[in-house]
C-alpha cells in the first residue's frame, strides 16, 4: 500500500484546486493562523522565518504583522499560490518584508545557515522523501536554530468548514469531490513520533521533541555535533 501512496501523491495543490484552499485558508485566519504566529513570535521575537509550503502566505503575514523585526521568506511548489500570497503582500503594504517564491523543499534554494527558524504546516505528510526535506530545512537554519514542522495542519473548524462548501461554485463542487477521492483509496501517511524519531536521526545537527497534537507536532534545535530527539 505505502508503493501505491507514494505513487499517487500529490506533493503540490494542483493549480485549479490552488482557488479552493485560498478560500478555506483565509476563513482559518483568526482561528489558526493568528495564534500559531504568535506563538511563532513569542519563540522568536526578531530574525528571518522560512516558510516551506507556503500555500496563499496567510501564516506570513500574521508572523510580519505581529513583529516589526522578523521577515518572512515563503516557498510553496504551486506557481499559483505563490501569486496569491505575493499580491496580498503588496496589498496589505508588507512586501518589504514578506517574499513568495516558487520551489521545493527537496532543493531549497538558499546557502547554509541562512535562517533562525523554518516553519512547515500540513506538508510533510505529502512529501515522498521526508528525510531529504528534512535535512534541507536543516541545512538552511543557521546553528541554534529551531524548526517547527506541524501535520497535518488541521486549519478549518466545523462551522468554517461549512461556510466554505458553501461558497463553492458548481463545478468546484465537482472537482473538489473528484479529487478528494485520492486520500480515501490511499489514505496519508501520520506519522508516529517514532518514525519522527527515525527521520530525524538521518539529518545532521537536530535536537529536539515531537509530540502527538491532531497529528504530529515537531519542534528540533539545529546544534553543533550530534543531536537526539526526545520522545
Amino acid at each position: 500500500m505505502e508503493w501505491l501512496r507514494l505513487k499517487l501523491a500529490h506533493e503540490a495543490i494542483p493549480g485549479w484546486a490552488a482557488g479552493l484552499y485560498e478560500r478555506a485558508a483565509r476563513l482559518a485566519i483568526e482561528s489558526y493562523y493568528a495564534p500559531l504566529a504568535q506563538e511563532i513570535v513569542a519563540e522568536l521575537g526578531s530574525g528571518r522565518i522560512l516558510d516551506v509550503g507556503t500555500g496563499p502566505g496567510y501564516l506570513p503575514i500574521e508572523i510580519v504583522k505581529r513583529a516589526r523585526w522578523i521577515n518572512v521568506v515563503g516557498i510553496d511548489a504551486t506557481p499559483k499560490m505563490v501569486y496569491f500570497a505575493s499580491q496580498r503582500a503588496k496589498a496589505q503594504g508588507m512586501a518589504d518584508r514578506l517574499t513568495f517564491i516558487a520551489g521545493n523543499a527537496y532543493a531549497l534554494m538558499f546557502g547554509d545557515n541562512s535562517f533562525d527558524m523554518v516553519i512547515s504546516t500540513g506538508v510533510l505528510h505529502a512529501w515522498k522523501d521526508p528525510a531529504r526535506a528534512l535535512a534541507e530545512c536543516c541545512r538552511v537554519l543557521k546553528p541554534g536554530g529551531v524548526a517547527w514542522i506541524l501535520d497535518p495542519a488541521q486549519i478549518l473548524t466545523g462551522r468554517n468548514r461549512r461556510v466554505w462548501r458553501r461558497s463553492l461554485r458548481w463545478w468546484e463542487k465537482l472537482a473538489y469531490k473528484v479529487y478528494s477521492w485520492l486520500p480515501r483509496l490511499v489514505p496519508p501517511h501520520r506519522f508516529s513520533v517514532g518514525e519522527i524519531k527515525d527521520l530525524l536521526a538521518k539529518t545532521p545537527f537536530v535536537d529536539g521533541t515531537a509530540e502527538q497534537r491532531d497529528g504530529i507536532a515537531i519542534k528540533v534545535t539545529k546544534r553543533r555535533g550530534e543531536g537526539r530527539l526526545e520522545r
